[in-house]
């Protein structure tokens, strides 16, 4: 191609808009549209504005952008060559259209121009908009094609939504509204392509519930999509975990911020209110996953508790702990004024000085976390540079059933995820061969399941939360306890009767589950890490056995995701990730549940024989 041949627009129409210096064109004849950033918008405002020529493109190149002339006229030469193979230009006559002077400026960073073509919507651009369209919605609507069902042009919402993936399986959760979804086949392919921006779906079965639970949302008329798909099917919309998902308060998601002198300052006077408050101490030396750990607590105080539901202490460790936790009961009275200010704040406006799920502004930064708890009225820092924790309760309320059961767990997920351990909404159970996972809604008999195999002779790996490696497939145990619901669980479950630890049981009269230390009543039972050999969804049935049935893992990640990322206040990608992983590595079961606890350890145990055959 001579850089002195010149070239024109083609005769048929064409059509483009400029997004901030990012060039999109529609060739209306062939229903292809393109992509030209920077450099190539530019050179296409040129070769729309008149007839050009390589050598004239390549003049504009070196005066906007800092590039040799040669090297201009080469790309300059190319971009043409691929704008006339796409037909979007045509051989000229005459000469070319200088461009008029133009003010001296700082020439900008030279990436060569470049056209990138899309295919994906010629059929949908190609439609006759007299003869083709369905009347009654218009164009972009296929008369033949909708059968009554219309589309839309939608993207990825703007909520705090995450999402999974496993197999032909989506599960996607809306933080901000409490609501998750389950997407399978077309509907969880549509998904993945919104990922790469907006698309024209079709289906109104999958359309409206999506956009309806904020899962997506419309695309604005400026917006081209990327893809057209139809999707057939029902995507049903789930509540039931309103209460455990949506935010605490109404603000919107935080970024973190950089490090402040107020979170340090902060940080270091919560040791001396520690100290006011603490005048005798007792400090365990707690192995997690591998890493040390030490707790320390008021002697002879209610908080004892809370570290009952650790794993046991060891005597001795060797070398530096990876965290060092303090956690006491702290009225504002006995801190400085400058932390004083910041509780009594906290406890009278929350929910202005928080993040949706109780971030702390002033300390939600890249080396520090803090969430406070308005239900248990529980503050929760880490410092991540100096492996530092506190968790003090700031009223003298007792500690609710779920502090007791699993506590300093935002302390855990924050220190533990940047060792890629997730902290995960489940139960664990195992013998010599392995462990499963027992995972599930409320009411669907996980926690009396574990509890169940532990007072059978199974290994106990703790219940409602437990540590797993997604890359490794291990379990690690991060609490000692377990939690029952009501008289009907202690029942079937007598082992139990009378030992709950905590104030607000049912056991004592109050409304709370009932929290139990299991390796206290199951002597021997608790184990600090198996190998994870399958995932178990138990079900509750009215017969007195226990059967197992094949499931799929697209059921176990509906079970594990929303609840998870639903509780855990930092959780985000990373988290989604790791149990999208986990899933996909682990066979899955489903168990129905019968009344006789000795059935449900035999069940569980032919489980982890069956996997232990087949690995």
């Amino acid at each position: 191609m001579s850089a002195s041949v010149v070239w024109k627009l083609k005769e048929s129409g064409t059509l483009h808009q400029d997004f901030e210096g990012e060039v999109v064109l529609i060739d209306l004849d062939t229903g292809n549209y393109f992509n030209l950033p920077g450099a190539a918008g530019v050179l296409w405002g040129r070769v729309a504005a008149g007839a050009v020529s390589a050598a004239l493109l390549a003049d504009e190149l070196v005066a906007q952008y800092d590039v040799e002339h040669a090297v201009a006229l080469a790309d300059a030469t190319a971009f043409l060559a691929d704008l006339e193979r796409e037909g979007l230009i045509e051989e000229g006559a005459g000469a070319a259209i200088a461009p008029g002077s133009t003010p001296a400026k700082a020439r900008a960073t030279y990436v060569a121009p470049r056209l990138e073509v899309f295919r994906e919507l010629q059929d949908l651009l190609l439609l006759d908009p007299i003869h083709e369209v369905n009347p009654a919605v218009g164009w972009p609507q296929s008369a033949g094609v909708l059968q009554g069902e219309a589309g839309a042009i939608i993207r990825l919402s703007g909520d705090d939504v995450l999402a999974a993936s496993v197999d032909t399986t989506t599960v996607v959760v809306n933080r901000d509204r409490g609501l998750y979804c389950r997407l399978d086949g077309d509907a969880a392919r549509a998904w993945h392509a919104m990922g790469a921006g907006p698309i024209f779906l079709r289906g109104e079965a999958v359309v409206r519930p999506l956009l309806e639970g904020g899962f997506a949302e419309r695309a604005g008329e400026d917006q081209i999509p990327t893809a057209a798909l139809e999707a057939a099917g029902d995507v049903a919309i789930h509540d039931e975990l309103h209460e455990q998902i949506r935010p605490w308060g109404n603000r919107r998601r935080l970024p973190r911020s950089s490090t402040t002198p107020t979170a340090a300052a902060i940080c270091d006077r919560l040791d001396e209110w520690y100290a006011a408050s603490s005048p005798t101490a007792t400090t365990t030396q707690q192995p997690v996953a591998g890493d040390q750990i030490t707790v320390t607590a008021p002697s002879g105080s209610d908080t004892a508790a809370l570290v009952a539901a650790l794993p046991p202490a060891v005597a001795t460790m060797s070398g530096e702990p990876a965290l060092r936790v303090k956690v006491w009961r702290g009225l504002p009275t006995a801190a400085t004024p400058f932390v004083a200010n910041l509780v009594e704040s906290l406890k009278a406006n929350w929910n202005t000085l928080c993040g949706p799920r109780g971030e702390v502004l002033d300390l939600h930064t890249d080396t520090t976390t803090a969430v406070f708890d308005p239900g248990g009225m529980v503050l929760s820092v880490i410092d991540r540079t100096r492996g530092r924790a506190w968790a003090v309760k700031v009223d003298d309320r007792p500690y609710p059933f779920w502090e007791v059961g699993a506590p300093l767990r935002f302390i855990f997920h924050d220190h533990f995820s940047r060792r890629g351990l997730q902290l995960l909404h489940g139960a664990a159970v195992g013998n010599d061969s392995g462990a499963v996972l027992i995972v599930g809604r409320g009411g669907s008999g996980k926690s009396s399941t574990a509890l169940a195999a532990a007072a059978h002779g199974l290994s106990y790996l703790g219940d409602d939360y437990c540590l797993v490696d997604s890359a490794g497939l291990n379990v690690h145990a991060l609490y000692a306890t377990g939690k029952l619901v009501g008289m009907t669980d202690l029942e079937r479950l007598p082992l139990f009767r009378g030992q709950s630890i905590n104030s607000d049981s049912f056991e004592h009269g109050g409304s709370g589950k009932g929290v139990f230390v299991v390796d206290a009543v199951c002597r021997g039972s608790l184990t600090t890490s198996r190998r994870l050999q399958a995932i178990v969804l138990p079900r509750i049935d009215s017969g007195p056995g226990a059967r197992v049935q094949t499931a799929s893992r697209g059921d176990a990640l509906a079970a594990i995701l929303p609840s998870t990322v639903g509780q855990l206040p930092d959780a985000g990608t990373r988290d989604a990730h790791h149990v999208e992983r986990l899933v996909s590595s682990l066979p899955v079961f489903g168990l129905q549940v019968g009344s006789d606890p000795a059935a449900i350890a035999t069940a569980i145990s032919d489980v982890l024989r069956t996997c232990s055959v087949s690995a």
